[in-house]
């Protein structure tokens, strides 16, 4: 379990560093938990979700009332070649150098990629609306990886419309 958290804590931190300059030009943005509701969550993560600790305005997460998993979104604003870098290798996806390639999902935004890292964490990225929407979801059990694939979609694209 501490190598699962070792690397899904590295991966994130790695995305909030260099996406939080990009997000800090653009403060008027709605946050991410504008854009989602704790009971939204839910479904994804197969039990009742609460708020969980608050981590910028453009991450929002969120805790399983029971069991250890955890979601989180990050909403980041499109610029800058950080950002086109970051959407390359996202979309191409191998961010842990040790999961399969991405599933270019179509139907949701621009462009959106899912991908399973190989702690079992899933990551569904949507480029939409000058924006890179990702929903993480940590330490999960419960709805197998296809129902909650199928939900992190229709999710992504909730909020695609809030935005």
């Amino acid at each position: 379990m501490r190598v699962h958290s070792s690397v899904s804590l590295a991966v994130t931190a790695a995305l909030i560093a260099v996406l939080a300059p990009i997000t800090a030009a653009h403060a008027e943005d709605k946050p991410a938990c504008a854009l989602i509701t704790a009971a939204e969550v839910s479904p994804i993560l197969g039990v009742p979700a609460k708020a969980g600790p608050a981590i910028a305005p453009m991450a929002c997460s969120f805790l399983a009332t029971s069991g250890p998993a955890h979601f989180m979104v990050m909403l980041t604003p499109a610029g800058g070649d950080a950002f086109q870098n970051l959407k390359m290798m996202i979309m191409s996806s191998n961010m842990d150098r040790t999961h399969p390639p991405a599933e270019q999902i179509s139907g949701v935004g621009d462009q959106a990629a899912f991908f399973v890292l190989s702690t079992g964490d899933l990551y569904l990225t949507v480029f939409a609306k000058s924006r890179m929407i990702q929903l993480v979801v940590q330490h999960g059990s419960g709805p197998t990886t296809p129902a909650r694939k199928s939900a992190m979609v229709d999710e992504a694209k909730r909020m695609i419309a809030r935005l």
